[in-house]
């Protein structure tokens, strides 16, 4: 929270926000796990990383990529961990590093098609499998 914006928070309060569907229902900040660049394939494609965890099968993946300034995201929810995620997310127990690790190992990055004649491929984050 000490990084918000001293003269309007909201906007980046809102966006560390999650609800965690319960029983019961509740609101929670993310906990940021690491900012951390990355290569993920197919797409071959560099992206600044922020990964924020809600509970232990929920995430916020967030993604930029510096060279063409696109951004992309992933709410990372129990319907999205694969067995295998699953498996390595409760193998990194609270060992941040493995955590992250394990995440990104399973994601993949595409490059979709443009819009617009003329415009960047636009990003799509999923995970693998």
């Amino acid at each position: 929270l000490v990084d918000l914006d001293e003269e309007d928070p909201w906007p980046g309060l809102f966006d560390l926000v999650g609800i965690v569907p319960g029983p019961p229902r509740e609101m929670r900040l993310g906990i940021a796990l690491e900012r951390r660049e990355v290569v993920l394939e197919p797409a071959n494609v560099s992206i600044l990383t922020t990964i924020y965890q809600y509970d232990a099968r929920r995430f916020w993946i967030s993604g930029y990529e510096l060279e063409n300034q696109r951004l992309v995201n992933l709410l990372l929810g129990p319907e999205l961990v694969t067995p295998t995620l699953a498996v390595a997310i409760d193998d990194a127990g609270e060992d941040r590093g493995q955590l992250l690790a394990a995440l990104l190992s399973n994601l993949c990055l595409h490059e979709m098609a443009p819009a617009t004649e003329g415009d960047f491929p636009t990003l799509k984050l999923a995970v693998k499998g």
